[in-house]
């Protein structure tokens, strides 16, 4: 043990099962912790790795299932801590991880020798250990032990590496596979062939683009000679000679047009002819007036057909309140109907209604008191004289007839009720109609008065109570028709004149966009032959040589890893099918190996041998795995720097015989490996403390508690 680092102490504060703080003073060869289920045992094993590796110990990478949603704090404390102390030799170190981050404290550092440092992976380093190769190689979970036998040949195979010590060949290929480098060099050879298609997919389309303009300056009238910069020079002076004489015709003015000695001038040549186009169109006086003209004949007619539907609704409302007053009256005549003719009527009839319930009421009482009568043979006196009755049972007959007759007498008058009910309510809706119409008039003549303003408004003039606005809107509108019918010829002629400027442009416009076409044509055709894409054909050359010399290394390394991985199944064979037979003791298939090429555990008997998985019980299959796990783990050279190993509750599904073989093995663990292991089997832990012929310490737990949490007490 004096060349790997072993445990020395752990305080464990608020994580998992643990609440107050709880020390375990643990430098002896063998460490026993036992007690019932669910008394913190397992939280200790487990804080160790916490101490180690953090949150990735529940990561699904790791492949516990059990750890999902896993929480690492007590929910009745405010931390969780880990303080633990290892030892290698003279050195020391101090591991501290905690769940809550404080000021000026980290919430994670290790100690060498006293010297502080934050770096987890420098700590990882130095122990040469990542958390999957803990959980392969140090700590025997029972989920780790089921995969050895039952996972899928990859994973059986990584966790075999692990045990193996060839994790790091193994971690070199699987980093090769992960840099995806031919896949990043069949992308790079896609993007260069993307960058060459692009080229000439790009060239394609402008030259289609060219066609197209050509295509549509002819049909303008244009020829294939025109599509120059001397035709463009000549079409620029078409243009600029015709908007200055239609300027100075109309008395406007226009500013003065750019140069257009080269293409790019003749370019911003264009634009600012189509701005003095859009200028001269909205500053002649014909085109302007005619806008206004325009913009006022759809204000007004927005105006007048806004109200005719106001005045249209108005009507509608008064024709509905005229009717009801013709065939029903106004408000007062049905409300003097209401209070003078129904109400009355309903009043009285609701009286005698009420007279006879009073009469039926007493009787409906007597015949509930006589129902409640148990012995109704007996005589019985009256509830109100108390005066004997001798014939209960004709009295109850009469009265069940009175009830019967006085429903009769009470039916005509009930509907009676309803029929004045009825009158009332309908006339009452029609009151709330009329009401209702005589508000929404009232709106209505409201709006109709605010949009008299708006129409004035409109107009510009005042518009008198003896006049009728929707006529006055149609005689003006008649007048802006006449304008407009005025102006048409001369707005037809300046409209004319600005088109044709308007076509040169367009023609002016075809031939740019060709001549632009055709040097940004020119300038890609170029870009073959720059050093720059020269530079990166070559990167793209040399990067397929990286590829091939790491595709070899890849080879290299797999031919070693798969050359070492069968010596030391070779070497371990018999290490492993000793411990199978001493804690199995199978009679059928005695012992057991490893398939080094498809890493599968087979069972063996003589020269027959069958994947184990197809014939080995629950307990047989956790032999194996502990067979597999000790003959590996801890005979082989380890490329770890940890010297102890971890069994959680290692005796699950195994019987007395083979708990008994187990404790036989566990004395065969090699002197410099620090064993800790868990159990709640008073079995496993009675023969650990009978016959490990090791030094060791018992942590016993008692019956976790919610106030607590764990209990563990030293047991000398």
């Amino acid at each position: 043990m004096v060349n790997r680092w072993i445990l020395k102490e752990i305080t464990i504060a608020g994580f998992r099962g643990f609440i107050e703080p709880k020390t375990f003073l643990i430098s002896e060869p063998f460490i026993l912790f036992d007690g019932p289920q669910r008394s913190g045992k397992s939280s200790t094993l487990v804080a160790i790795e916490w101490g180690l590796f953090g949150d990735e110990i529940a990561k699904k990478g790791i492949g516990i299932d059990e750890r999902r949603d896993w929480k690492v704090r007590n929910t009745n404390a405010d931390e969780a801590r880990v303080e633990m102390v290892l030892q290698k030799g003279q050195d020391i170190l101090k591991i501290v991880r905690s769940d809550k981050k404080k000021k000026g404290t980290p919430s994670f550092y290790f100690e060498l020798n006293g010297n502080r440092d934050t770096d987890e992976g420098k700590l990882r380093a130095m122990l040469g250990i990542q958390p999957k190769d803990f959980f392969s190689s140090v700590h025997l979970h029972q989920e780790i032990i089921r995969a050895l036998l039952t996972e899928e040949p990859r994973v059986r195979r990584d966790s075999l590496d692990r045990l193996l010590g060839l994790s790091e060949l193994r971690n070199i290929i699987d980093g090769i596979k992960l840099a995806k480098i031919s896949e990043t060099l069949n992308d790079v050879d896609n993007k260069f062939g993307i960058i060459e298609t692009k080229l000439n997919a790009v060239i394609t389309s402008k030259r289609t683009e060219i066609q197209k303009a050509k295509e549509t300056g002819i049909q303008k009238g244009l020829t294939s000679n025109d599509f120059s910069e001397n035709s463009a020079r000549r079409m620029c002076e078409t243009v600029t000679n015709a908007l200055v004489d239609f300027a100075s015709q109309s008395g406007l003015f226009i500013a003065d047009l750019p140069l257009v000695r080269n293409t790019g001038e003749q370019q911003i040549f264009a634009t600012s002819a189509k701005e003095s186009l859009r200028k001269l169109r909205d500053e002649h006086p014909n085109l302007r007036r005619q806008r206004e003209l325009l913009e006022k004949q759809s204000q007004l007619q927005m105006v007048q057909n806004t109200y005719k539907v106001l005045l249209d609704e108005l009507q509608k409302l008064d024709q509905k309140r005229n009717y009801i007053h013709r065939t029903d009256g106004n408000q007062e005549k049905l409300q003097f109907r209401i209070s003078n003719e129904l109400s009355p009527k309903l009043e009285d009839t609701k009286n005698r209604r009420n007279e006879i319930d009073k009469r039926a009421g007493t009787i409906e009482e007597a015949i509930k008191y006589f129902e409640a009568i148990k012995a109704p043979n007996e005589k019985q006196s009256c509830p109100v004289c108390e005066k004997p009755i001798d014939d209960v049972t004709h009295l109850q007959m009469h009265l069940n007839e009175l009830r019967a007759n006085l429903d009769e007498d009470l039916a005509p008058i009930r509907e009676e009720i309803k029929k004045y009910e009825k009158e009332i309510e309908q006339l009452e809706d029609l009151i709330k109609s009329l009401d209702s119409l005589d508000q929404n008039i009232a709106i209505q003549f409201e709006l109709l008065r605010k949009h008299k303003s708006v129409t004035e408004t409109a107009l510009e003039r005042e518009i008198k109570d003896t006049e009728d606005p929707i006529v006055i809107l149609g005689v003006e509108l008649d007048k802006i028709q006449e304008d407009l019918q005025k102006l048409e010829t001369a707005v037809k002629e300046s409209n004319q004149r600005l088109n044709v400027i308007e076509d040169h442009t367009f023609k002016l416009e075809l031939i740019l966009r060709v001549l632009t076409f055709e040097d940004e044509i020119n300038d890609l055709m170029k870009i073959i032959e720059k050093d720059e894409y020269k530079e990166v054909k070559k990167s793209k050359l040399e990067l397929d040589e990286f590829a091939k010399g790491v595709d070899l290394i890849r080879q290299a390394i797999e031919t070693i890893l798969q050359k070492s991985a069968k010596a030391k199944l070779e070497a371990a064979k018999e290490s492993i099918a000793k411990m199978f037979r001493t804690l199995a003791n199978r009679s059928d298939f005695p012992d057991l190996e490893i398939d080094p090429d498809s890493f599968e555990i087979l069972a063996i008997k003589g020269s027959e041998k069958v994947p184990a998985l197809s014939i080995f019980n629950t307990g047989d299959l956790n032999c194996a795995g502990l067979s597999v796990f000790l003959g590996l783990g801890v005979a082989q050279e380890l490329s770890h720097s940890l010297g102890f190993i971890i069994l959680d509750d290692p005796s699950q599904s195994l019987d007395d015989t083979h708990i008994e073989n187990l404790v036989s093995i566990l004395n065969s663990i090699p002197d410099d490996k620090q064993v800790l292991i868990s159990t709640s089997e008073s079995d496993l832990k009675d023969l650990i403390l009978s016959k490990i012929i090791r030094k060791k310490k018992r942590y016993k737990f008692d019956q976790w508690s919610d106030i607590e949490g764990a209990k563990p007490l030293e047991v000398q």
